[in-house]
């Protein structure tokens, strides 16, 4: 769904319209740049707050260990910023590890007044470009 179908009321309020709006919030959320604290002294104060909102481990050089810390914060910002999605599941596609793209699967479940919908999104951070790409895949 697009902000110009939104600002001229053609939302249309269905679960694909929750869906698109999920991975809008998805995209915006994982694409956020590093987050403004880290500071151990206020990480009390503002653990649950957007202050924390970005990935950190994303500068960390590509390898297996460093997608599996990148894909842990992906996790853990979808569970924090992403309150629609239940039961995330974030699966790495190995055969992305030793390439400047890492490609993953984020699986969760949509529960809305439509009902529970499990959703699948193919999803790759290209290191080289810095972008981020969130997509519903066509395959449960």
């Amino acid at each position: 769904m697009s902000l110009m179908a939104k600002l001229k009321g053609q939302w249309r309020g269905d679960v694909d319209d929750i869906r698109d709006a999920i991975i809008e919030n998805l995209s915006a959320v994982l694409s956020a740049r590093a987050p403004m604290w880290e500071s151990p002294e206020l990480s009390s104060q503002v653990h649950e707050s957007i202050a924390t909102l970005g990935m950190v481990s994303s500068l960390r050089s590509q390898g297996k260990s460093s997608s599996d810390l990148i894909l842990h914060d992906v996790k853990q910002l979808i569970v924090k910023f992403e309150p629609r999605l239940k039961d995330v599941v974030v699966e790495l596609d190995e055969n992305s590890v030793a390439t400047n793209k890492l490609k993953f699967r984020i699986e969760g479940l949509i529960s809305s007044k439509f009902g529970d919908e499990v959703v699948v999104l193919d999803s790759s951070l290209d290191f080289t470009t810095s972008s981020l790409d969130v997509r519903k895949t066509n395959l449960v």
